[in-house]
């Protein structure tokens, strides 16, 4: 924890968490194409760590592991957002209207913290994780639809501001009429009712015909029976794929496009 610059072996594929936390004396650290993960807080608190290069090969990076250091402080305000291997480290910058790209599928922990600008915020399907306390004190943005895809949300990770003229972090209270947008036996409706109980609004996911929270071969597997007229219980507005008010043979084309990896509409298109 001395050395001013951090170079890892060939061999290492994991930086643990908290590796170098509080490292003081790093500038830089190099690493490899090897190193598939970086732990939670790997490196927070180098406050001198300017120069970072990261590997191709790295697709985990946990909460808060650049946090404090000058290199992040930096990307932050030369980018609206900051993305490293589809992972969203920081959109510090941003304000209005927020559009992540589809490309993301990590939204770090603390990644829009304190962005009192922001109004909105369009999370892409590729999104799977979103980090402890990423929204914190966006106290602009009133509600938040939370993608079906997304599988793990850190703790106060919406709908949370620091208590007025306090900003510790153990000290949080919730953004008023906060509302939240999300699927049945989702990630989004486990974290709006565990949280605070926000004010919730749960849709409809198209191709969810038995109701678990997943699109998938059993799903359509339930509307084949129903169109050949098996008495099968199924939800059948999720099923509605085209949105003709008719649950038929389009609709299963539809999904099999869907379950196929095709990008098809899944539902009314104004919905």
């Amino acid at each position: 924890k001395n050395a001013q610059t951090i170079s890892l072996g060939s061999g290492l594929t994991n930086i643990g968490d908290s590796a170098f936390e509080n490292c003081s004396s790093a500038t830089s650290a190099n690493i490899p194409g090897n190193v598939k993960t970086i732990g939670r807080s790997a490196f927070e608190g180098c406050t001198k760590l300017a120069d970072v290069s990261i590997g191709t090969s790295v697709n985990d990076i946990g909460d808060f592991a650049f946090e404090g250091t000058r290199w992040l402080a930096n990307k932050s305000a030369q980018n609206s957002l900051f993305i490293v291997n589809n992972v969203l480290l920081s959109g510090r910058n941003s304000s209005g209207a927020v559009t992540i790209p589809s490309n993301v599928t990590i939204i770090s922990g603390g990644a829009f913290k304190d962005c009192a600008n922001i109004t909105s915020v369009n999370i892409p399907d590729s999104v799977t994780t979103i980090g402890e306390k990423a929204f914190l004190s966006c106290t602009m943005l009133t509600s938040v639809k939370i993608p079906h895809t997304v599988k793990t949300i850190g703790a106060n990770a919406f709908g949370y501001k620091f208590v007025s003229g306090n900003d510790d972090e153990d000290e949080l209270e919730t953004v008023e009429g906060f509302k939240i947008f999300c699927y049945p036996k989702t990630a989004g409706e486990t974290y709006a009712t565990n949280e605070a109980s926000f004010t919730t609004e749960l849709l409809t996911l198209y191709g969810d015909v038995d109701r678990n929270g997943v699109i998938d071969e059993a799903d359509l597997s339930r509307m084949q029976q129903h169109v050949s007229e098996w008495l099968v219980d199924i939800d059948l507005k999720a099923a509605d794929l085209n949105g003709d008010n008719e649950v038929d043979t389009a609709d299963i084309s539809r999904m099999q496009q869907y379950l196929g990896g095709w990008a098809v509409q899944m539902g009314p298109k104004n919905r």
